[in-house]
């Protein structure tokens, strides 16, 4: 697509166990996600390298991964910013394409209806996701992509499948990251 700025791929790179807790020598296993961003405009945009939300699909398996924020439009009146610390900001140069490398838990745990009016919380595994729909904003300035901006950032959506760059590895065998 010319002229846009879009997430062109996106694919567990590799996985790992977390060092012991202290709490009760458990490891919990983490992935690195890279998502391959493309620009194809005339000059360099930014994009959200973080992200800023996540909800799974059981029963399609699909992983909805927000590298955005809300835009204080799409807010509904009195509804308060939720997310008051700036996002990490990636440049992408004109006519280039970036990875974002992401680390994040592999076990993500999510609000679901609870006995009576309460919630309770739901876990899922980003390893078992099929396909993503990533929600992804740009703009030709950094200051657009801050919470509770006015400046219009531009969002869009792609629709990809989950790959992996190394589909044998099995999750036991995963080596503790070390930094």
């Amino acid at each position: 697509m010319a002229d846009a700025v879009e997430v062109v791929g996106i694919e567990i790179a590799r996985e790992w166990l977390a060092p012991p807790s202290p709490k009760d020598g458990s490891r919990q296993p983490w992935v690195e996600l890279a998502v391959r961003v493309r620009n194809d405009t005339a000059e360099p945009q930014y994009v959200i390298g973080e992200i800023r939300g996540i909800e799974f699909d059981d029963a399609t398996r699909t992983l909805r991964l927000r590298l955005r924020d809300r835009a204080a439009a799409a807010r509904g009146p009195g509804e308060p910013i939720l997310r008051l610390t700036e996002p990490k900001l990636e440049r992408v140069p004109p006519g280039g394409e970036i990875e974002l490398r992401i680390d994040t838990p592999a076990i993500q745990q999510r609000m679901v209806p609870g006995p009576g009016l309460g919630l309770t919380t739901s876990p899922f595994d980003l390893r078992d996701v099929v396909s993503v729909d990533v929600e992804l904003a740009h703009a030709a300035e950094r200051r657009a992509l801050v919470p509770g901006a006015r400046a219009p950032a531009v969002a869009s959506t792609a629709k990809l499948r989950m790959e992996r760059r190394d589909p044998g590895r099995g999750r036991e065998e995963d080596p503790v990251k070390s930094e």
